[in-house]
């Protein structure tokens, strides 16, 4: 096993995005397996992770008196989750660098990357060890404010990056949304055939929004923020999974987080608080993308595709 260095790591092109993703859905998921030594690290114990995180292991692993957490992706041929760790090590180095040039740098931070080390068929993300209370363990009114805070605060990182610091995340234009929704309607057809015609309807009745799209300010977006990627810690919370961090039109975390079936119970009140950030097509786009992902849970599958099927229930008042 070797160490990579940040100059030896490169963003996923578009081309490699594609392929990794024809991989992903090609391939069937198989456990990554744990490993007892990655480098200078043991395994101190194994750590269980949600769905659709069957192609990473998860370790605690200490080196003398120093705890890390593991990250480790493993296979023969790179898929998504592949890139998805790469992106999350560089992303995260950065996002470690400019949190605390912000006003929320007492309020959110995230786990120090530490390094990447490349196997023969694997690479893993070291990084620091947090060890606190899930979001979802605190008050509903606490998770509230602490993904408005994350949402801003991620803002607010988007403007102390120089240039060059923004070339090096992701970038998910509006014009890759447009473009590639073709290409996501098949996927989603595919698996979906029965709820073609009314997610085509509302598609169709959704392009007028684009316009309202295409004026979005980019900003540093997580694309995942649930939860279980949140670790409190005496006060301060983590910013956890890093995995999809880009820089995209600024509705979109704002979408996810209102989508999120595990915040029903705070729907009303992140739909009035984000009530700025409605734009049907990316509502529709991030929808129909979730109900791929979420296809083998019938409940959450169902979910999601009512806010495809009828785009005004993301915005009701109960």
């Amino acid at each position: 096993m070797k160490t990579l260095g940040p100059k030896q790591i490169r963003k996923a092109t578009i081309l490699q995005i594609i392929l990794g993703v024809s991989v992903s859905f090609l391939k069937k998921e198989k456990p990554s397996p744990h490993f007892p030594q990655i480098g200078k690290y043991k395994i101190l114990s194994k750590v269980a992770k949600g769905e659709g995180s069957d192609n990473f292991s998860l370790g605690i692993y200490i080196n003398g008196t120093e705890k890390v957490f593991i990250k480790t992706w493993s296979g023969h041929i790179k898929d998504l989750r592949y890139y998805s760790l790469l992106n999350e090590y560089a992303s995260n180095k950065l996002l470690h660098e400019k949190l605390p040039l912000t006003l929320y740098a007492k309020d959110l931070s995230t786990p120090e990357s530490k390094e990447l080390i490349l196997g023969a068929h694997s690479i893993s993300l070291v990084s620091e060890h947090i060890d606190g209370q899930s979001l979802d363990e605190l008050p509903i009114g606490y998770q509230k404010e602490t993904f408005i805070k994350t949402w801003l605060a991620l803002q607010a990182t988007t403007d102390t990056l120089t240039e060059r610091e923004r070339m090096d995340f992701s970038h998910r234009t509006p014009l890759f949304y447009v473009l590639s929704f073709p290409l996501l309607f098949g996927v989603f057809a595919f698996f979906h055939p029965k709820k073609i015609l009314p997610a085509l309807l509302s598609s169709i009745k959704s392009v007028s929004s684009l316009k309202n799209l295409f004026k979005q300010k980019m900003v540093v977006t997580h694309r995942d923020i649930l939860s279980r990627n949140i670790i409190h810690v005496d006060g301060k919370n983590f910013l956890l999974d890093q995995e999809k961090m880009c820089i995209a039109p600024i509705s979109v975390d704002a979408l996810l987080i209102i989508m999120n079936p595990a915040l029903k119970d705070l729907h009303t009140e992140l739909a009035w608080t984000f009530r700025e950030m409605q734009n049907n097509f990316l509502q529709i786009y991030l929808a129909l993308h979730m109900t791929i992902s979420t296809r083998d849970i019938p409940e959450q599958c169902e979910h999601y595709f009512n806010f495809v099927r009828k785009p005004a229930l993301l915005w009701r008042k109960n």
